[in-house]
């Protein structure tokens, strides 16, 4: 179990607490204090021999998370935001599918809550077919709280992609997972998934785009020989489509005619 933290003081302890209770014990419980300056660390040393700690300078989630796998012995790794939190029998249910099925990776659905923990609904995650990801290009089929993987699994992928951020840096890595394994899925809401004003996917959407194309454009990179021209043109359309949407209903002027431009430039 691997939990990235960053400036989560208000969750992180509700986040530890969701692991900690499981009703199958979480054999080591790893959290990458990320250079917190909110009082974090001062939480953090309340759980004392009960967590392994590792403290790292700023260096953003998917670093986090790459060192943390680095010092974790297990052979199913999780990886838990430190502003979400798990439900009793999220690690139970989840490894029982592990037996259950051939897959590599397994995740559940969720429960969306605010910042004060208030219910805001489910949010169905998606079993992504072979061709998902090319169809969606820039989305993400399931949070990384909501997934356990096999340590063979993330070292296949070569863990992830440390130039890109949410969500970005989720889409590339579970494409990349879904070239070499199938997924499945616990169809119970096991997680409580917190939508709130400091998480990283508040940026600014010039931003998201942004690492979205980088995302693409590695996608494009490693999948050449099993595209067409008219499929690369196709992903990159559906990736503007969808930003072009978002900025038309954000009424972001900026925006919007950057996301143009990025298009025209992409079909030169």
């Amino acid at each position: 179990m691997i939990i990235p933290s960053f400036n989560h003081a208000e969750y992180i302890e509700e986040c530890i607490n969701s692991v900690l209770l499981q009703t199958c014990e979480a054999r080591e419980v790893i959290v990458v204090e990320d250079g917190s300056t909110d009082g974090s660390r001062e939480i953090l040393s309340q759980f004392k021999d009960r967590i392994i700690l590792i403290e790292i300078p700023n260096s953003g989630a998917c670093i986090a998370r790459n060192v943390g796998a680095m010092y974790s012995t297990g052979k199913i790794l999780a990886f838990l935001d430190s502003d979400d939190a798990w439900k009793s029998n999220m690690l139970e249910e989840s490894l029982k599918l592990f037996g259950q099925s051939q897959a590599e990776l397994v995740f559940c659905n969720l429960l969306r809550i605010d910042s004060k923990g208030l219910d805001l609904g489910q949010l169905e995650s998606i079993l992504p077919q072979e061709d998902w990801f090319f169809m969606n290009p820039g989305k993400t089929p399931f949070p990384p709280s909501a997934t356990l993987i096999t340590r063979s699994l993330f070292a296949k992928v070569g863990g992830w992609n440390t130039a890109l951020k949410s969500p970005a840096e989720d889409f590339d890595f579970f494409r990349r997972c879904a070239k070499h394994t199938t997924f499945a899925k616990v169809e119970s809401n096991l997680v409580l998934h917190r939508e709130h004003g400091k998480s990283l996917t508040s940026r600014a959407p010039i931003y998201y785009f942004e690492d979205n194309v980088r995302a693409v454009k590695a996608l494009l990179a490693e999948d050449t020989a099993e595209l067409k021209i008219t499929q690369r043109i196709l992903i990159w359309y559906r990736l503007h489509l969808m930003f072009l949407k978002h900025s038309l209903k954000l009424r972001d002027i900026g925006l919007t005619f950057f996301v143009l431009r990025s298009f025209a430039r992409a079909l030169l």
